[in-house]
């Protein structure tokens, strides 16, 4: 099936369920939580019964985030706690890694928190920055909070679970840059062989690559009860969709073309919020472990 035919039958004919899974006395964090999926996926989780770490790049929007969720939600302020994580920093992971360190106990995680913008070329602590945000930091910090998800497997008799969040548009990537001589990551950071209109999917596909291995190295058993996937929730109307691509098209097409499109198209971020809650569900099935999540189910 194209891939056009496979995003209108997944955003027009196919329902995405409510979440009501009981997360009650589980501990989450998510990543990218003051807006869009994030937010949305964290009112999911505290209404379901978790205390939720909302890791966000700016302390002020993630306590007015919290505030927020308070008033819609009525759970407990002790439920809901803010703590600073910059991707584009490894400083800011590995600090948040510490603190990880120090929880009583961590049930799942999700990597929502990402960036899009092409506009120009900029480099991030020895990476392009979209590789940075969406994929070597996310991978970093993955691993400096798997020891505590594995901890709590065996402390609370759990499946932990580990969620990147990542884009049905990784089938679209040209991937021209593996085809460079040399490391990979040079082409990455080389404004000669980067394509940056396609950087956001190639991004996103690699940090699928990055999730399928991590995942292979650390198989599921027995003593070490975590589920680690990767999960697209399907075009939503969120802020880094609509600000996609970074040349500016022309304006019936900015205007009229793209705003009815997203209308007819896009999820709200509530109903793509779904497929994170669900992909961290404490039930999940070990058949997600590895797996590419799509519309709340395992895809091809």
């Amino acid at each position: 099936m194209s891939f056009a035919l496979s995003m209108l039958r997944s955003q027009l004919f196919t329902p995405l369920p409510v979440p009501t899974s009981s997360f009650a006395s589980q501990t989450i964090i998510v990543t990218g939580a003051n807006s869009g999926l994030g937010f949305e996926a964290t009112k999911h989780l505290v209404r379901l019964g978790a205390t939720v770490i909302l890791a966000v790049r700016s302390i002020p929007k993630g306590r007015a985030a919290a505030d927020s969720i308070i008033q819609v939600t009525g759970a407990e302020s002790s439920r809901l706690l803010v703590w600073q994580l910059d991707l584009a920093s490894q400083d800011s992971v590995k600090e948040f890694g510490k603190k990880v360190e120090q929880l009583e106990r961590l049930d799942a995680v999700i990597q929502n928190a990402a960036m899009d913008d092409c506009s120009e070329f900029v480099l991030t602590e020895g990476f392009e920055r979209h590789i940075a945000v969406n994929v070597v930091n996310p991978v970093l910090l993955g691993m400096l909070v798997i020891a505590k998800l594995r901890e709590s497997t065996v402390k609370f008799g759990i499946t932990a679970r580990l969620s990147f969040i990542g884009s049905a548009l990784l089938q679209l990537a040209k991937f021209e840059e593996q085809h460079a001589p040399g490391d990979l990551f040079d082409a990455l950071n080389d404004t000669e062989v980067s394509c940056m209109e396609d950087r956001y999917r190639v991004s996103k596909l690699l940090l699928l690559y990055a999730t399928r291995s991590m995942a292979a190295a650390m198989p599921m058993s027995e003593m070490s009860l975590v589920v680690i996937n990767y999960v697209t929730p399907g075009l939503c109307a969120t802020s880094i969709v609509k600000k996609q691509g970074s040349k500016q098209p022309p304006l019936f097409i900015q205007y009229v073309v793209k705003p009815v499109a997203l209308a007819i198209l896009a999820r709200t971020p509530e109903q793509g919020s779904r497929t994170l809650v669900d992909a961290v569900k404490p039930d999940i099935s070990s058949e997600a472990h590895g797996a590419y999540l799509r519309d709340c189910r395992v895809a091809p």
